[in-house]
């Protein structure tokens, strides 16, 4: 589990790479299901969701990034969806940026970290 800009998507990459197992993510858009070793979430951030099989889940690696460095790479990854951009290939202008930030970063701040305490309160501490 991450924070949307944490790093999810290498992590997913460097787990396959090192393994050899299929990843999936919470919204199945590899269409794996439940044949994986993990899956990305960002949940309960409105960008993640649960999956269907969730109770059995029994423990989670859960990727933390300063908040510093995550919701700006959160926002270059919305500007590039918005812009039709291939993703992870360009920063956004500082003036969006900026924009973006005057509105959205104290929520976002506020989301980091709900996610951080759900995670860190979701299992008993014999499997954490």
């Amino acid at each position: 589990a991450s924070y949307p800009g944490c790093g999810a998507r290498m992590t997913w990459n460097l787990i396959e790479a090192l393994t050899g197992l299929w990843t999936g993510d919470d919204w199945d858009n590899n269409h794996r299901g439940k044949r994986v070793v993990s899956v990305k979430t960002h949940y309960p951030h409105d960008a993640g969701k649960l999956v269907s099989w969730d109770n059995e889940i029994k423990r989670a690696l859960v990727i933390i990034r300063n908040p510093m460095g995550a919701i700006p790479s959160f926002f270059n990854h919305i500007y590039e969806i918005k812009n039709h951009l291939p993703i992870h290939s360009e920063r956004a202008p500082v003036e969006a940026w900026v924009e973006w930030r005057d509105k959205f970063a104290e929520n976002q701040v506020m989301k980091y970290g709900k996610f951080v305490d759900y995670w860190m309160e979701r299992f008993d501490k014999f499997n954490k």
